[in-house]
């Protein structure tokens, strides 16, 4: 699944399914995943790319991410790995 979302706030996002490519952007207010700006979730298998263009507040619980870029500050968040790390 690839998911390419503007402005987002107070939304929750559950997935049976890996996402691959999950892109949020948001104009001048804070952008995040789930409830984006407040609280909210997003929930999912894997995430494969998670980018985020401004600010953020994420809760988030997934298996594993592969690359999270987020290109603001990152604050009062939630992100829960669920997979144990393989060395």
């Amino acid at each position: 699944m690839v998911a390419s979302l503007g402005n987002v706030s107070n939304e929750t996002l559950q997935s049976a399914v890996r996402i691959n490519t999950l892109t949020l952007r948001s104009g001048s207010t804070r952008a995040g995943v789930g409830s984006i700006a407040n609280s909210g979730e997003v929930t999912a298998p894997q995430i494969g790319t998670f980018t985020i263009a401004h600010d953020a507040s994420v809760n988030m619980q997934v298996g594993s991410v592969t690359t999270m870029t987020i290109r603001g500050t990152l604050s009062n968040s939630t992100i829960y790995l669920t997979t144990p790390l393989t060395p």
